[in-house]
């Protein structure tokens, strides 16, 4: 609980340096084959509940956020900067899994346990020239909403995402923030795995942990 109320606090101070000015946001998602994607999740528009695509895939909504995510379980997700976003077209392409490790071998990595009365969570540890990073995984009731923190994706020069339903609707997204430093989360609602501010030789051998951190 202390969790995911600190991220609150976090999300709510960076608000105000992040949204701007409402604006009417627009358009059609469709596939590939320009079929109409329906029921596509619109979020990160500053509200904890996302709009919906209709059946010929369109959608309109007001947001002051500077930017949202499309998302549809079985294919990439689209990252999208509303200022200026009215009437676009947007194609989901096939959701592709990420890389699991580009490293020759698995990083040398310590585990630690914590547990509350409405979490359990672990820290898989590296040492890095910096000092120490980490992937913090955890589950319990109020731990994750089953997507990234708006701030994160707000504050996002790069960002790419796919959800997979291989356990439920994962979601999988990793970004680089204005500051060059790398983050990624990967999880369901209540249940999630993630690191943010670090370089990218940590994100690279973190990622080679992430499939195997304890609670993933």
């Amino acid at each position: 609980m202390r969790y995911v109320c600190g991220l609150a606090f976090l999300a709510a101070g960076l608000l105000s340096q992040s949204v701007s000015r409402p604006r009417i946001v627009s358009g059609v998602v469709v596939d590939v084959g320009g079929k109409a994607v329906q029921s596509a999740r619109i979020e990160h528009g500053g509200t904890r509940v996302g709009q919906l695509t209709d059946a010929d895939g369109h959608f309109e909504f007001e947001t002051n956020a500077p930017a949202v995510v499309i998302r549809k379980v079985g294919f990439k997700s689209h990252f999208l900067r509303t200022e200026g976003a009215e009437r676009v077209r947007i194609v989901l392409e096939p959701a592709q899994p990420f890389a699991s490790c580009s490293l020759k071998s698995v990083p040398k990595h310590t585990v630690k346990i914590a547990k509350d009365i409405d979490y359990t969570s672990t820290a898989t540890i590296i040492k890095t020239q910096d000092g120490q990073a980490a992937i913090v995984c955890g589950s319990g009731p109020f731990w994750s909403f089953g997507m990234p923190e708006d701030s994160l994706v707000w504050q996002s020069v790069e960002y790419s995402e796919s959800v997979t339903s291989d356990q439920g609707d994962v979601v999988d997204a990793r970004g680089i923030a204005k500051d060059g430093k790398y983050w990624r989360y990967r999880g369901v609602f209540g249940k999630s795995c993630a690191y943010s501010k670090v370089d990218r030789r940590t994100a690279a051998a973190l990622d080679c942990l992430m499939g195997r951190a304890p609670g993933r």
